[in-house]
């Protein structure tokens, strides 16, 4: 009788095999593998450089977010756009500012805003330090303070003594940072219908509550107007004053 494990194993699976079969099987079996179960308590932690990794996010897409409960990513949107540079004063040739501070510069702008007068003069009569200097010290000044919205023309109403010659001064302050400027003539009217030219004129990018200031000597005839030339809907205050 074969003592093949092949043959024999396959015999006791017949219903004749017997418990001679059986052990005959065992004595010429192979002995079988083992197979060894990890230790749970033995597995060692894969340590974070082992763990597989997530794909990058685009540094633009999400942020790192350090919570109570952990990080955290948060989606984000593109990123927004830079804001626009902040405004700033600039003028022609001869044009300077009135010494003002924030504070000065909200009060004016907020009084234009409201339908006043942003009360220039006044402001100068108690801060003398703040004067400019060409009507700083003077033996004569006539001055006068008007305000209204949009492109205008202001009578001048030089006095006696103005009228055989000087100087003037124009303080303009309007409620916005823009474009903005003034014109002196020597008669009213449209600039199409004048005969005669500025005698004096300036442009400015105006920021809102600062007053801007400029000086001229000028020779007899006394300029009569003074053309305010700012965007429709512009509130402005023009402070001027007539000086030896």
């Amino acid at each position: 009788m074969t003592d093949d494990p092949d043959e024999l194993r396959r015999r006791l699976y017949r219903p004749d095999a017997s418990a001679d079969d059986v052990a005959r099987y065992r004595a010429v079996a192979p002995a079988p593998t083992a197979v060894l179960e990890p230790d749970p308590a033995e597995t060692p932690t894969p340590t974070p450089s082992a763990r597989r990794r997530a794909p990058l996010l685009a540094a633009a897409a999400v942020a790192l977010v350090l919570a109570a409960g952990g990080a955290v990513l948060v989606a984000l949107g593109p990123r927004p756009p830079a804001p626009p540079p902040a405004p700033r004063f600039s003028a022609d040739a001869g044009v300077t500012t009135l010494v003002a501070s924030a504070t000065d510069r909200t009060r004016f702008a907020a009084a234009l805003a409201a339908g006043r007068s942003a009360g220039v003069l006044h402001f100068l009569l108690l801060h003398p330090d703040r004067i400019p200097a060409a009507i700083r010290t003077v033996t004569r000044a006539d001055s006068d303070e008007r305000s209204g919205t949009g492109p205008a023309q202001i009578a001048l109403d030089p006095s006696p003594a103005a009228k055989r010659g000087g100087e003037l001064t124009v303080m303009l302050t309007i409620d916005r940072s823009t474009a903005a400027g003034w014109s002196v003539m020597e008669s009213a009217g449209e600039p199409s219908q004048r005969l005669d030219d500025p005698v004096d004129a300036h442009r400015i990018t105006a920021l809102a509550g600062l007053p801007a200031v400029a000086t001229f000597r000028y020779e007899a005839p006394a300029p009569q107007v003074l053309e305010i030339m700012v965007p429709a809907g512009v509130r402005w205050d023009a402070a001027f004053t007539f000086t030896d």
